[in-house]
């Protein structure tokens, strides 16, 4: 931050600025909670620009100096503070400073910081789980609930005084504060009464306390919002399904002509949205040449009289009304070194083959976007995707999940290929629940940023009747939807698609939704960009220090207010004729503003009201006199408590609860279920149809069905062979096999498990009974005859050395 007066403010320039951080992470290097919140906020303020600073907690001992522009503090547990530290920490908030712990304070004799009884036993509740908001830590958030099936691990209710502010409390207990807030002199002490364990989708929810700290500190965002639809336009077929069967009498391919794609552009009309569509040409698993177009070009329509290609109109369409085309991929493979069965000069030979027909069928410039198939993709794949299409700029997969299989990614040039740059999306679906909420507000708070993405099909992807135990939220139409209306009372996909839009319009007045590539340049700029704040009374100025331009000049800050220096600062903006909209937020407001410059300067010595009438000597004498009793009477009580014999102190648990299948589902990480579920069949030498239809059911809904055969392959060479085969055979009565080299494999190896079954062989011969697979066919026919007395069994052999063999007839004979 730069420490400048407001006289050397006026031409200050970059080697006159002195970094301070105004938010600062005291690091505990023996807690690993401590070491992973920090690194999360880290990068958080790297986002907002707002300077900030690690520093360990034994450098703060050796100097526990706190600088006046400093406004937050983070610190996990205050023990391993020297007396002096603790007293430094003590200064700070009474003197208006806003401390935050975003894990529980487990220092017995530093509760005063936490509004923690003299008297509390730190008992722990053990039972207490999940969150519910009862205030907007999060924009729209009150009322809302996450993480219902996690135990918080925090002190029981009764160990708080009565004046704190609770903000949320437990789902299971609603008189147990979970987050809550205690004034100390000037300042506020935020505290998370909880061990759950906050990972990179809660990096909003750690940040938002600082917020309460930052008032009058304006911070830039991107304020982007994209709608993508993948695996648009694609292959149609003439199938009927459910739900869209019932409802309309429709196939897939006359309800995403006929039905889907009309709703969709009166939604974007209604809410002036742009989409983003990512074409997939073929579903087919072809990995070597020839690359050829079946699927795409294999449906018709009749449109005006006039036989077309129904995919190429779907993709006209998206022209005729100025949407952007991005790309999905030549087909649905991901481009992963493993999966193209490292013959990976084949990926560019497909990308090229996509390039032709683009460049044939006149869609347009070469696309800008690409969304990786499964949002899966490797190093290998990054390098020649940028190869084949060096047009392509922005790469869109997930901002959680896995980085080595594609995803975790941030909105930064991607860590692997550096000519992309990645704009990972939050969100999917057209329903809503709390938990999505949280998760897209968690990011939007401190990027400005919703990028969403949708399927035309996922209206068809309901709960399979014969797997009853799926979650709620793994399927992308678990409750049955139909897409007007809805059979079970509920809403139709498409009015629940209309509110989650209009929510998020009526919660961020200020969006703005726009073409993909347009919002990654924007955030692109907006991430290369390098700013400067400098102290300014109550308030900081701040404008955008590098030189680098902008695709678009409308700049966007966030900033949080109180209400009582609510008409002073929005006076302060009429004043710079900014614009601005509000948003409920942590017992205030978060503004949204726009400006035309990248600069918001305040007037001089900006003054907000706050703290009391006292100065802040006296008011510091009075905090201190305070924590001073505090401790008199806090080893008075623990005193009383070891003399006591039957006073018991309950630990708390040395890990947290660790996560089941059933909560990854709720919470939608899919990943993280089938990873469990995977590893929890490889271990089991029976067969487990309810996890193994779990398993394979979360695949397919990650569209990565195919990797149940790999499934296989391990319980086969691993565990058993007879096991692996009853998982082949069970898995089958459901679906089929995805491809030729699979069938003939897993059926001949039912064949060498049962050498005499008839039907098995006549299976095999219907299929495979050509000079490509003559090796196997003399082995399978000769056993067969071995283990099977029977004239069919014979007559099989004898045509199959007619057929191949015809000098050895006449010895057989």
């Amino acid at each position: 931050m730069a420490s400048c007066s407001k006289e050397q403010n006026e031409d200050v320039n970059d080697e006159e600025t002195v970094e301070i951080p105004i938010v600062v992470y005291l690091v505990d290097g023996e807690m690993a909670l401590s070491q992973s919140y920090s690194t999360h906020l880290e990068k958080v303020f790297d986002y907002t620009k707002i300077p900030y600073a690690n520093i360990s907690i034994s450098d703060f001992n050796s100097d526990d100096y706190i600088s006046d522009e400093t406004r937050v503090i983070y610190i996990n547990n205050t023990e391993p503070l020297s007396q002096s530290a603790k007293q430094s920490l003590l200064e700070f908030v009474s003197m208006g400073g806003t401390l935050v712990f975003p894990s529980l304070n487990e220092d017995q004799k530093a509760g005063f910081l936490s509004g923690i009884k003299p008297t509390a036993e730190f008992s722990y509740d053990l039972q207490a789980k999940g969150i519910h908001f009862e205030r907007n830590v999060l924009p729209g958030l009150e009322a809302k609930e996450i993480y219902p099936l996690k135990t918080n691990i925090g002190l029981k209710k009764d160990a708080f005084i009565e004046s704190i502010n609770v903000l949320a409390t437990s789902i299971t207990d609603r008189e147990m504060p979970v987050i809550f807030e205690h004034s100390i002199g000037n300042g506020k002490v935020i505290h998370f009464n909880t061990f759950i364990e906050f990972e990179k989708v809660d990096r909003g929810l750690l940040f938002a306390p600082a917020l309460k700290g930052l008032q009058g500190v304006p911070f830039p965002v991107a304020n982007v919002s994209t709608i993508m639809i993948d695996d648009f336009p694609n292959p149609v077929y003439d199938i009927d399904a459910e739900p869209i069967k019932s409802e309309f009498g429709l196939s897939q391919a006359q309800f995403v002509m006929e039905r889907w794609w009309p709703d969709m552009l009166k939604v974007a009309d209604k809410f002036d949205l742009t989409y983003t569509a990512f074409p997939c040409f073929n579903y087919n698993t072809i990995r070597q040449p020839p690359f050829i177009f079946t699927e795409w070009d294999k449906h018709k329509s009749v449109i005006n009289n006039e036989s077309v290609i129904s995919s190429e109109w779907l993709v006209e369409q998206v022209m005729e009304n100025e949407f952007e085309l991005g790309f999905h991929g030549y087909n649905h493979e991901p481009l992963i070194d493993t999966i193209w069965n490292s013959n990976t000069e084949y990926i560019e030979g497909a990308l090229r083959s996509a390039r032709k027909i683009w460049w044939i069928s006149r869609f347009g410039p070469m696309p800008k976007s690409y969304v990786p198939p499964s949002n899966e993709i490797d190093s290998v794949g990054l390098k020649h995707l940028a190869n084949a299409m060096p047009e392509m700029e922005f790469m869109s997969s997930l901002y959680d999940g896995e980085l080595m299989e594609g995803a975790n990614r941030e909105f930064d040039v991607d860590p692997f290929e550096p000519r992309f740059f990645d704009f990972p999306r939050i969100s999917s679906g057209y329903t809503y629940n709390d938990f999505k909420l949280y998760n897209l507000e968690s990011l939007y708070l401190f990027t400005g940023i919703w990028s969403h993405f949708i399927h035309p099909d996922d209206i068809y992807q309901i709960p399979d009747a014969d797997i009853t135990t799926a979650g709620d939220f793994a399927l992308r139409n678990a409750n049955r939807l139909g897409w007007h209306q809805s059979t079970n009372g509920r809403k139709g996909m498409l009015e629940e698609w209309n509110d989650y839009l209009q929510h998020m319009i009526d919660l961020h007045q200020s969006i703005r939704f726009m073409k993909v590539y347009d919002g990654a340049s924007i955030t692109r700029n907006w991430r290369e960009s390098d700013y400067e704040y400098v102290a300014n009374g109550d308030a900081f100025d701040v404008r955008k220090r590098s030189t680098n331009s902008w695709v678009d000049e409308n700049y966007f800050w966030n900033m949080f207010v109180e209400k009582s220096n609510e008409p002073t600062l929005l006076n302060e903006l009429n004043r710079m004729k900014a614009t601005y909209t509000r948003t409920s937020f942590f017992g205030g407001t978060l503004l949204t503003i726009n400006t035309s410059e990248p600069e918001l300067k305040f007037s001089d010595d900006v003054e907000l009201k706050g703290g009391s009438s006292y100065d802040l000597i006296e008011i510091y004498t009075k905090v201190k006199n305070a924590y001073d009793q505090y401790a008199i009477d806090r080893d008075r009580s623990l005193e009383n408590v070891q003399s006591s014999s039957d006073a018991i102190i309950v630990a708390a648990p040395q890990a947290v609860i660790t996560d089941s299948v059933a909560w990854y589902v709720a919470n939608e990480n899919l990943k993280a279920a089938t990873d469990m579920l995977k590893a929890r069949l490889e271990t089991q030498f029976e067969l487990d149809t309810v996890s193994f239809d779990k398993y394979a059911l979360y695949l397919a809904f990650q569209e990565r069905p195919n990797e149940v055969w790999d499934f296989f392959e391990y319980i086969y060479w691993e565990v058993s062979e007879d096991l692996s085969l009853d998982y082949v055979r069970y898995y089958l009565t459901k679906e089929s096999y995805p491809s030729v080299e699979l069938n003939e494999l897993w059926l001949r190896r039912q064949i060498e498990a049962n050498p005499g079954n008839i039907t098995l062989v006549k299976e095999y011969l219907r299929y495979f009974y050509s000079q490509e697979y003559l090796s196997y066919l003399d082995g399978i026919l000769f056993d067969l005859m071995e283990n099977n007395d029977s004239e069919e069994s014979y007559a099989l052999y004898i045509k199959y050395l007619i057929d191949f063999h015809p000098e050895s007839v006449i010895e057989e004979l």
